[in-house]
C-alpha cells in the first residue's frame, strides 16, 4: 500500500493500481468474515481503497472507482463508533465520488457528495480542526465548476468567492505558500464568470491575480505540464480582455508570455497559432506591420505543419 502510494507520487498510475490490487486482496483476507474486527485494519484497508480508486479515476475507470469507493464506504462505517479519525477518509472519498459523477455528467449527484463532505469538514471545523480549510477550500471549487456546469453562475461564483477567501486567509496571512496552485485555478476560475457577465475589469484582476500565483509556483520549480497550459490560457484570455479595451501594447506583452509557453510542448500547436495571430493583430493595430507580417506569417507555416501531420 505504502508503495503504491509512492508510484501515484511519481504518475505512475499501473504500478500504482497493481500494488493496491495486492494490498487489497491482503486486506480481504485479514477481514474475511468471521474475523476479529481491528479498527486499525479496517481503517488502513478503507484507505487503501480510497487510494485506489483516486487512481482509477485519474485513469479513467470510473465504474471500477465507484466500486472502491462504496466498499470504501462501508469500512468507513464500521469506523464511525470508535475513535479513529473516520472523517476526513469519509470525505476524501466523497470528493472522489463527487469528481467521478462530475466526469459522467452526474452533475446533481456530484453535488449532493460535495454538500456531504462540506457538512462533515464543518462539523470539523466547528470542533477546532482549523487544518481541514484547505480541503474546504478544494470542496467549494469543485462545487462552483458544478454549479457551472448546471447554469448557476450566480452560485458558482458564491462558492469561488468564498473559497478564494479563505486560499488567501491560509497562504497570505498563514504561511502556506504550497496552496497558491490551487488559488490560481479558482482565480481562473472565477475570471471566466465574470468576463461572461461584462465585468471585465474584476475578470482582468482575477487573471492577473492567476498569473502572479502560476508564476510564482514556476520560479519555485512546481509548476507541472498542466499548470503551465493553464497559465498560458491565463495570458491569452487577459491579452484579449486589454485587447478589447484598446490596450494593444499590454496585450502584445502578454500574447508573448502564453507564446513562450505554448512552444513548450509540441501538443499545443494550435494554441501557439492561435496566440500568433493574436498577437499579429495587436501588431498592426500598434502600427508595427512588419512584425504583424512575421507572426502571421509564423502562424501559417505551422498551421501547414500541424495540418500535413494530421491523420487522414
Amino acid at each position: 500500500s505504502h508503495r503504491a502510494r509512492c508510484h501515484a507520487a511519481l504518475g505512475q498510475c499501473d504500478e500504482s493500481i497493481q500494488d493496491f490490487d495486492e494490498a487489497v486482496a491482503e486486506y480481504a483476507q485479514i477481514l474475511a468474515p468471521g474475523s476479529l474486527l481491528n479498527i486499525r485494519q479496517i481503517q488502513a484497508f478503507a484507505e487503501t481503497l480510497v487510494g485506489r480508486a483516486e487512481q482509477r479515476v485519474f485513469q479513467g475507470s470510473l465504474r471500477l472507482a465507484q466500486q472502491d469507493l462504496f466498499q470504501a464506504q462501508e469500512q468507513i462505517e464500521l469506523l464511525k463508533n470508535s475513535d479513529s479519525d473516520w472523517r476526513i477518509l469519509s470525505v476524501r472519498a466523497l470528493e472522489l465520488q463527487a469528481t467521478a459523477e462530475r466526469t459522467e455528467g452526474l452533475h446533481g449527484d456530484a453535488i449532493y457528495r460535495c454538500n456531504e463532505a462540506l457538512s462533515v469538514l464543518q462539523d470539523l471545523l466547528d470542533s477546532g480542526r482549523l487544518d481541514v480549510r484547505d480541503r474546504a477550500a478544494q470542496l467549494l471549487t469543485l462545487r462552483g465548476q458544478l454549479w457551472t456546469s448546471l447554469g448557476e453562475p450566480d452560485k458558482a461564483v458564491a462558492d469561488l468567492t468564498h473559497s478564494l477567501a479563505q486560499l488567501s486567509r491560509l497562504i497570505d496571512f498563514e504561511g502556506h505558500p504550497g496552496l497558491k496552485k490551487q488559488r490560481a485555478q479558482t482565480y481562473l476560475l472565477r475570471a471566466r464568470h465574470l468576463q461572461d457577465r461584462d465585468r471585465e475589469a474584476e475578470a482582468q484582476l482575477d487573471f492577473e491575480k492567476a498569473i502572479d500565483d502560476y508564476n510564482s509556483e514556476r520560479l519555485s520549480g512546481q509548476l507541472g505540464r498542466r499548470e503551465l497550459y493553464e497559465l498560458a490560457q491565463a495570458y491569452v484570455s487577459l491579452a484579449t480582455l486589454l485587447q478589447k479595451v484598446g490596450e494593444e501594447k499590454r496585450a502584445a506583452d502578454r500574447f508573448s508570455s502564453a507564446i513562450q509557453c505554448f512552444e513548450q510542448e509540441p501538443r499545443w500547436l494550435p494554441n501557439l497559432c492561435e496566440a500568433l495571430r493574436l498577437r499579429a493583430r495587436s501588431f498592426r493595430r500598434l502600427g508595427n506591420i512588419e512584425l504583424s507580417l512575421t507572426d502571421s506569417s509564423q502562424a501559417i507555416e505551422k498551421l501547414g505543419t500541424c495540418i500535413e501531420h494530421q491523420p487522414d
